[in-house]
């Protein structure tokens, strides 16, 4: 299968590649966190934090429930 390449820079020495299934379901966002990470706001980083950790409580509450009892 096909797979895409995305490389960063990190510094002059080493660069971050990650390879993916085009149709992989964490693929939009890796590739979000990732183009956030470039970005000099640390409040607009600390806001997609806090609403990547909140949806994961949410679904860690929707489903634990039905897997527990």
């Amino acid at each position: 299968m096909l797979d895409t390449r995305y490389e960063k820079k990190l510094n002059s020495k080493k660069s971050l590649k990650i390879r993916l299934l085009p149709h992989s379901p964490f693929r939009s966002a890796l590739l979000l966190f990732l183009s956030l990470s470039r970005i000099s706001y640390p409040s607009l980083q600390l806001l997609f934090l806090i609403a990547v950790s909140s949806q994961l409580i949410a679904f860690s509450l929707c489903v634990l429930p039905f897997l527990c009892g």
